[in-house]
């Protein structure tokens, strides 16, 4: 017997009682430990919201902010623009993400996939402005793809590529398709290929075999994806600024010319709670078709 547990053994039979290590610390304990979280939560979270509500829908009209905003015909077109150039891009993305994320998944050509991860990543490493400009070369009147088009016989004149919806959801593509390859590949990975192979050997075509296969059981993934995507989409400044100008706008760069320019804070106040709710929106869509845990799972892979 060790010198600790002698003395253990006379504290005993002398009626002392041994501290020993616990699991449980208890709830002091317990609420110590949470409350820096608890704290972060109300100054970053709870406290902002509350600030946004209390500025949209108080002074000078309360909830009447709210209709004198979708008065403004400019608003509503504003709004608009935002949330169906967003629903396009995550459609786009998640479409060509599936391609992408299956071909990851699926091919054996160290070349191939090497490509593929190269451009997923770069985007990552390239900064935005870079981007952005990168893409205004491209697609201006006297730009690479003008030129090429000319060059090939197809067009007579420089084809307007620039500073209207095309080229802002081009962009926002480019720069949203590697946050929907990420979770679509993670969530393929779990799937079988041999299912496909399966399906493909009973009499099926490679589209229907892919659709009655590997599409159900990435339904998850897909809503996840979109989800995510569209969520980013909608906050987007920079791209409909350099690439949209004044012919595509999105509601960030509406709010920014309420608050610095015509010092609105109310309109601007309003414009954010609308983008909140349409974000939430679309999270409980997911949250309803799919479920809470796998969107979740789907997410967190």
């Amino acid at each position: 017997m060790t010198q600790q547990a002698m003395a253990v053994v006379r504290r005993v039979a002398r009626g002392g009682r041994s501290r020993t290590w616990s699991a449980d610390r208890g709830l002091a304990a317990g609420a110590l430990l949470v409350t820096p979280m608890l704290v972060l939560i109300a100054v970053m979270l709870l406290y902002p919201l509350w600030r946004l509500s209390s500025i949209a829908l108080g002074a000078p009209h309360g909830i009447r902010n709210v209709s004198d905003f979708f008065a403004s015909s400019a608003n509503t077109r504003v709004m608009r623009i935002t949330f169906v150039d967003s629903a396009i891009v995550t459609v786009i993305c998640v479409g060509l993400g599936s391609v992408v994320a299956w071909s990851l998944r699926t091919t054996r050509s160290r070349r191939a996939k090497a490509l593929l991860w190269a451009a997923m990543v770069l985007p990552f490493l390239m900064g935005t402005v870079t981007k952005l400009y990168a893409l205004t070369v491209m697609l201006e009147d006297h730009g690479v793809i003008n030129r090429a088009l000319s060059g090939i016989g197809l067009t007579d004149h420089p084809l307007s590529l620039l500073y209207n919806q095309f080229a802002v959801v081009l962009g926002m593509t480019y720069q949203m398709l590697p946050f929907a390859v990420l979770p679509l590949l993670a969530g393929f990975q779990t799937i079988d290929p041999d299912l496909v192979r399966a399906a493909e050997s009973l009499g099926a075509s490679r589209l229907r075999a892919l659709g009655s296969t590997v599409v159900p059981l990435s339904v998850p993934s897909l809503l996840a994806s979109g989800t995510l995507v569209y969520i980013i989409s909608v906050g987007f400044f920079l791209t409909p600024v350099l690439l949209g100008g004044a012919t595509a706008p999105f509601t960030s760069s509406l709010i920014a010319q309420d608050i610095f320019d015509f010092y609105d804070v109310t309109t601007a106040a309003v414009s954010a709670l609308i983008l909140l709710l349409g974000s939430l929106l679309v999270v409980a869509v997911s949250w309803l078709l799919v479920g809470r845990e796998r969107l979740a799972k789907a997410v967190a892979a």
